[in-house]
């Protein structure tokens, strides 16, 4: 009845998918996302009021997580500055948005402790964040060492940075012409990963591109430098296509 209401009242889709996202309406959320892809917004709506299980569900829908507001705020900042503990633990364990966004929304706050949870987790200690938190009185973790342990490597291709999808379906769309023959199982995959990839109408549209013809050289020649939270990911699907 929610659903109905709301787009009968002259609410969008993604104006009630953000609404109920905000109010932790997941039952209406299940229901809007048969219909409605998940949106970087409503994912920043769930963060921004706490609602954790259905920020938890937007991600497994294929949101963006470091996607930004007009303001360059994503999710995980959000969280971070309203102190809700349970969606930035959502993030910290997948990996997800851990850069110096979040590092600042920590160090502005006054999450010390929260700042050193992020650094551990491979988020970037740059002698500029550093100085930053050393302002603010945090001298735990103004000498606290970058952690060693790199980024935890994507099991699922939405758990990349967005710029790394696209990165990563050149890679094996140009794989599965490597004889000059895409099989309909390889075009399947490669499609299927697609659509699980989160991606923008005209990324879509580019991977179509690639699998009636291979990607061209110069699109090649960005996508080779993948990040180590890449990498493994791109190795494991590239076994399923050989």
């Amino acid at each position: 009845m929610f659903v109905e209401l709301s787009v009968f009242a002259g609410a969008t889709l993604d104006a009630t998918l953000e609404e109920a996202a905000a109010n932790d309406a997941l039952d209406v959320i299940e229901r809007l996302l048969e219909v409605r892809t998940a949106t970087g917004a409503a994912l920043r709506a769930a963060a921004r009021g706490g609602a954790a299980r259905v920020a938890r569900r937007l991600l497994e829908a294929g949101a963006i997580a470091d996607e930004r507001d007009e303001w360059g705020r994503h999710a995980l900042a959000l969280a971070i500055a309203e102190g809700h503990d349970e969606v930035v633990t959502i993030f910290v364990e997948r990996g997800l948005a851990l850069d110096g966004s979040a590092i600042a929304a920590a160090i502005l706050g006054g999450h010390e402790g929260l700042v050193l949870r992020l650094i551990d987790a491979g988020a970037p200690w740059t002698p500029h964040a550093r100085q930053f938190a050393l302002d603010r009185g945090m001298a735990k973790a103004a000498t606290r060492e970058t952690s060693a342990v790199a980024r935890r490597p994507a099991r699922q291709i939405v758990e990349l940075p967005s710029r790394e999808r696209l990165r990563v379906l050149a890679l094996l769309a140009h794989l599965a012409w490597v004889d000059d023959e895409l099989e309909p199982r390889e075009s399947a995959l490669v499609r299927g990963l697609a659509a699980r990839a989160a991606l923008l109408p005209d990324e879509r549209a580019q991977v179509e591109e690639w699998l009636e013809a291979p990607p061209t050289t110069d699109v090649l020649g960005s996508a080779k430098v993948l990040a180590p939270e890449a990498r493994d990911l791109f190795v494991e699907l590239a076994h399923r296509l050989v």
